[in-house]
């Protein structure tokens, strides 16, 4: 095996990234992911040789994903590109792997494009590269014996969906009143088309976003302005834009019609799906926490929503007041419940009376579901949540009644009722007290959908595509008619 390369600077501001070994270990490290990945795969997923960026250094973005900055290929200048630059490790490769795949099957417009990717042992320590460079060591030093993986991706200028509606719908005077409705019609049918096309590439999200989602002009789109879906054909407007949909670092491949079973939940808790929050009380219990393509559905719900009430994270009278489920006030007692619910499962977890199958169940759900740093957010999360969609029960999904969550609600509602608190009821009230005025009774009807409890009850992306919320997209050509059948973004439309 070859040795890691060490760059070398050759300006202020320009880095010259010579080569790249970093082809040899992406199968072990893939599949300790559960990638189910061929040999044969590989192949796509050569590193670049020999590249050289500029950068000034400017950061766009930092997270536990890595830090992201401008960067231009000195061979394209004016193509604009970003450098994310993160450790090494295994969601790394499974960022590369997942883009390398979807970039092949080129059947959805909303995936960013990797235009090259690297790994290096050292960084580049002049000029602006240098600057840049002690910024990402900071970040990363506790790993010294990692080497750093970079990716460089084409980018999207136009912010992240979270701010769609401050930036898009409530100031923008471009826009009249029926060219928003036509952009967001446009944006959620690419969405949701988006959502159709990753299972089918056998590949599940798991941390779908607001912030993930970034927007970008619609020059992809002009070239090629047609979907289809199964049989049947869209074509949005010729101006729009085109969502992105980026950070695959929790990505994993997922065989068609299975579900993943998982050890902890990778979704920010503001767009967690409910099946990996209500687990059943023992392993062998009916909610099982598992991803599927549900479970992103769920997660894009309320990125639709977001996109049309405001960022998520904002607060103005209410704390988090665009948020459906987090504007709720949380009673107290419920969060105390849930304090008391980790320290009495972290005692299972060392209790000799119970058998260890259950004890390590106990533990995968105190260390992967139940988070400490969470719970004040949780609590509101829930209360919310059960506001807005209901209270279920074992005949709106099955197996709930059985689950630690849904019993220390369940205590806490009696007790309110009892002293005639203000109650969440079984019928949820969501959109009742929401200004959507871009959103059809359609649209609306779709997202209610893809928030349902029971992801089995979910309906899949592709169903969702034939429903009336975009009839004014579907058009009645047949494909024959269309001059270039590659100006046409193609999926199966098969329920996933």
């Amino acid at each position: 095996m070859k040795k890691p390369f060490t760059p070398s600077s050759i300006g202020t501001d320009e880095w010259s990234i010579l080569s790249s070994h970093a082809k040899q270990p992406n199968l072990n490290l893939i599949k300790s992911r559960q990638w189910k990945v061929q040999n044969s795969d590989l192949a796509f997923m050569n590193a670049a040789k020999s590249k050289s960026y500029s950068t000034t250094a400017q950061k766009l973005g930092a997270g536990t994903y890595g830090v992201v900055y401008q960067v231009a290929d000195v061979t394209e200048p004016t193509k604009p590109l970003v450098m994310k630059l993160t450790k090494a490790d295994m969601n790394f490769f499974n960022e590369i792997s997942a883009l390398n795949t979807l970039n092949r099957t080129l059947s959805s417009p909303c995936v960013p494009k990797l235009h090259d990717w690297f790994v290096v042992e050292n960084l580049p320590s002049e000029g602006n590269w240098g600057l840049l460079s002690d910024q990402v060591r900071s970040r990363f030093c506790k790993q010294p014996q990692v080497p750093f993986g970079i990716m460089v991706i084409e980018q999207a200028s136009g912010g992240a969906l979270s701010s769609f509606y401050e930036n898009y719908l409530a100031t923008s005077s471009i826009l009249d009143s029926k060219e928003k409705q036509e952009l967001v019609t446009s944006i959620m049918f690419q969405l949701i088309f988006n959502a159709a096309a990753l299972p089918e590439s056998k590949i599940v999200h798991r941390d779908i976003s607001g912030t993930n989602i970034l927007i970008k002009d619609g020059s992809s789109l002009k070239a090629k302005p047609y979907f289809q879906s199964g049989e049947v054909l869209f074509a949005v407007p010729k101006n729009t834009m085109c969502p992105l949909l980026i950070d695959y670092g929790s990505a994993n491949i997922l065989e068609i019609g299975s579900s993943m079973k998982t050890n902890f939940r990778f979704t920010t808790l503001r767009y967690r799906p409910p099946e990996m929050i209500f687990l059943s009380c023992h392993p062998s219990g009916k909610i099982q926490p598992s991803y599927t393509p549900a479970a992103d559905l769920f997660s894009l719900g309320l990125c639709l929503l977001e996109m049309n009430l405001g960022n998520f994270t904002s607060h103005g009278t209410v704390k988090y007041q665009n948020h459906p489920f987090l504007r709720h006030k949380a009673p107290e007692s419920l969060k105390t419940k849930l304090s008391n619910l980790i320290q009495e499962i972290k005692s299972y977890e060392t209790d000799p009376t119970r058998d260890v199958i259950f004890r390590s169940w106990c533990a995968t759900l105190r260390k992967g579901f139940i988070d400490d740093s969470e719970i004040s957010q949780l609590a509101r999360y829930l209360w919310g949540m059960y506001y807005e969609l209901g209270v279920p029960d074992d005949s709106v999904w099955p197996g709930v009644e059985q689950t630690y969550i849904w019993k220390i609600l369940d205590e806490t509602l009696k007790e309110r009722r009892a002293k005639n608190l203000p109650c969440p009821s079984s019928v949820g009230r969501m959109f009742q007290n929401c200004n959507m005025p871009y959103l059809s009774e359609s649209q609306l009807d779709v997202i209610l959908s893809m928030l349902k409890y029971d992801p089995k009850n979910r309906p899949s992306a592709s169903d969702l595509l034939e429903t009336e919320a975009f009839d004014n997209l579907r058009i009645n050509s047949q494909l024959e008619t269309i001059l270039d059948p590659s100006s046409v973004w193609t999926i199966a439309g098969l329920p996933l």
